[in-house]
């Protein structure tokens, strides 16, 4: 059991940790860092030119050329790593999750570009191995951030993120490709909605089902900085012009009309999804990277 400020989290659901994991206890709060994992990644041999760790960077592929001309012990060996990186983006590295949804789409052949912007990435978890997740920081209930990046891929279609915290720590986390190509930005907004409520009523129903209390319970708040998209679910009149989009996107006006998701605007500099979805400044990175994650050395 972990007690912050009067609230008490079970923490024996499934909640297990390999070798490669690390839990501790910190004055009733608990971190999770994957360091010895970040420590022990096999990275083959075609990266040792990787010297010394990186701090901050803008951590993306470059989009400067279409054609692939690595070897293919390289292509290989992309491929396999880019797996690695999956791991630690999708347990609990929220901070490479961008990084690594862009590497990812270029698996099928990657170029010079990737195999760089690989090393790079690997050299910046090098030096940010104390990153992790301190769980039970506040006694938040649950709430979300959602945020979308316009026809960002080359076939048009756009990026989709969502965020979510309990406690003030980040339990749920995804950033890809949305499954249709948006007519604007508002539709890509309104379409990333529809991932980010149905994570929240799923969250939800799982906190209920295991004994987690919730004070603020229902309604669920989700933030988004998309002012169309936030008068769509307000606005009988707008709906007409996104009558085009499938029928299981309009589930998400359901859910903000019956009072089980409450949608909120805030500014897109307060957004931690957008951390999840576009290239930031290095000092918006790196404040928006410290409210998600927890660094050792501040201790």
């Amino acid at each position: 059991w972990a007690e912050s400020e009067g609230m008490t989290f079970e923490l024996t659901l499934a909640y297990t940790l390999e070798p490669n994991g690390v839990a501790e206890s910190m004055g009733g709060y608990i971190n999770q860092t994957q360091r010895t994992q970040i420590k022990d990644l096999d990275f083959h041999g075609v990266y040792a030119v990787v010297a010394k760790p990186m701090s901050s960077k803008t951590l993306t592929a470059t989009a400067a050329s279409k054609v692939a001309f690595t070897p293919k012990s390289e292509v290989s060996a992309f491929v396999e790593d880019i797996g690695k990186m999956g791991w630690l983006a999708d347990k609990s590295r929220p901070d490479i999750a961008l990084a690594v949804n862009k590497l990812q789409r270029r698996t099928s052949a990657p170029r010079r570009e990737d195999i760089d912007a690989l090393k790079q990435l690997i050299r910046y978890l090098k030096g940010r191995m104390s990153l992790g997740i301190l769980l039970g920081k506040t006694s938040d209930g649950l709430v979300g951030y959602v945020d979308a990046l316009y026809q960002d891929f080359e076939d048009g279609k756009s990026t989709e993120a969502y965020i979510f915290f309990y406690a003030g720590s980040p339990i749920s986390w995804n950033s890809r490709e949305e499954g249709i190509v948006a007519r604007s930005s508002t539709s890509a907004e309104y379409v990333a909605l529809d991932s980010a409520v149905r994570e929240a009523m799923w969250l939800h129903k799982i906190m209920m089902q295991i004994g987690i209390r919730q004070e603020q319970g229902i309604p669920i708040t989700i933030y988004t900085d998309s002012d169309n998209a936030y008068t769509i679910m307000k606005k009988d009149n707008f709906a007409k012009a996104k009558k085009w989009l499938e029928a299981r996107y309009h589930f998400v006006r359901h859910a903000v009309r019956t009072g089980i998701i409450s949608l909120s605007l805030i500014a897109s500099a307060e957004n931690i999804a957008d951390t999840l979805t576009r290239l930031l400044e290095r000092e918006q990175f790196e404040r928006m990277r410290d409210y998600m994650m927890h660094s050792e050395k501040k201790h």
